[in-house]
């Protein structure tokens, strides 16, 4: 492998993501303007008036919500869905809390199932900033709620107390691709940590946001880094499908072996470790197809290889193995895909972490 040119790593990489906080890409999705009035929010229970356009201080495109004295809750809500159940999201937005308010002096954002997003805002007499992130639940709206004293039933007794918003923006949270095809991942609930993306074994997973860069039939590569806790979904095609590839053939059992199913003709793929891995440890895998042949690489070694020229696999998917379950149970990092088989030496190479090519 002496003088061996690490730049030829680069030459047919589709996918390059290294699923880490540094890597987070948002997407706006929606942003109130409150010039033209309210923007579709509604004044709901214990709200007495709802107006856009309100001028505070200097500060416009300001949506003001003034709370009735004839109920113990008081919010406002938006009536045109914004988010996608599961999908991960940033909610910005600024708000202001006069002091001259009899009760109101805090402010929290909800979901539309009565659960909190985050603890209460309370910041009084300035405009300040907020910014939480979410995974968008049961139903597909939020909310906000007037709090005294950090509880949320109270009487406004006085009848005039106003909370104001502006600035008000969803931001899809995703994780980038660093080549050309800028195939960015949409998050749906997995956490992108400091140096690695964590997954809940139960919901999380990543959407590619063109499912066709990864229809790759006769040569391919995939790399990562994975860290399981049990029998794990690593990759699939979409929800329903048998397109897939799995940590384990059976739950709890058999974690010695990768196992995938293909796109349509319901064929299987067995790559077996030489000997059982152990969960809650960092591994390199490299699955590799070249031509009709198979071949599973840990750590830089070949562990297995198999003829399974009927075979053919597409992904679109990350976290999730097949279609509607076997979802990532643990970590993962550094992952690549090829439109061609690596090498040996570039799969020895890339181990090293001689091969982290930025393009």
């Amino acid at each position: 492998m002496s003088g061996y040119n690490i730049s030829s790593l680069k030459k047919g990489l589709v996918l390059d993501m290294k699923l880490d906080s540094d890597s987070e890409k948002t997407s706006l999705q929606y942003a109130s303007d409150f010039t033209a009035g309210a923007d579709s929010w509604l004044k709901e229970t214990g709200v007495l008036s709802i107006t856009g356009n309100i001028d505070v201080g200097g500060e416009t495109d300001t949506l003001r919500f003034t709370l009735n004295s004839g109920n113990s809750v008081h919010y406002i809500d938006r009536a045109t869905p914004t988010t996608t159940v599961g999908k991960s999201y940033r909610i910005m937005f600024d708000y202001y809390i006069p002091s001259s308010n009899s009760n109101a002096d805090g402010i929290r954002l909800f979901d539309g199932a009565g659960s909190a997003y985050q603890g209460t805002q309370s910041v009084l007499d300035a405009w300040t900033s907020n910014s939480v992130d979410i995974v968008a639940t049961v139903t597909d709206h939020v909310r906000f709620y007037a709090y005294d004293g950090g509880a949320i039933t109270f009487e406004d007794a006085g009848g005039n107390d106003v909370l104001y918003i502006k600035n008000y923006k969803i931001l899809e949270l995703q994780t980038a691709d660093s080549t050309p095809n800028s195939n960015n991942g949409v998050v749906y609930g997995a956490t992108q940590n400091a140096e690695d993306m964590s997954f809940n074994g139960t919901s999380d997973y990543i959407q590619l946001t063109d499912t066709q860069t990864l229809a790759i039939n006769t040569s391919l590569s995939f790399t990562a880094k994975i860290n399981v806790k049990d029998y794990s979904g690593i990759i699939g095609h979409t929800a329903g499908g048998t397109n897939y590839l799995r940590f384990g053939q059976s739950t709890g059992t058999e974690n010695n072996r990768i196992y995938g199913e293909t796109h349509t003709e319901g064929d299987t793929l067995i790559l077996d470790f030489d000997g059982s891995l152990s969960y809650d440890t960092w591994y390199d895998f490299v699955i590799v197809r070249d031509g009709s042949i198979f071949k599973l690489y840990v750590n830089g070694s070949l562990q297995s290889d198999t003829d399974s020229s009927s075979v053919d696999l597409y992904f679109s998917r990350i976290g999730q193995g097949r279609g509607g379950s076997d979802y990532l149970d643990g970590s993962m990092k550094k992952m690549k895909f090829y439109n061609r088989a690596l090498s040996a030496d570039e799969i020895e190479l890339l181990y090293k972490g001689l091969g982290e090519v930025r393009l």
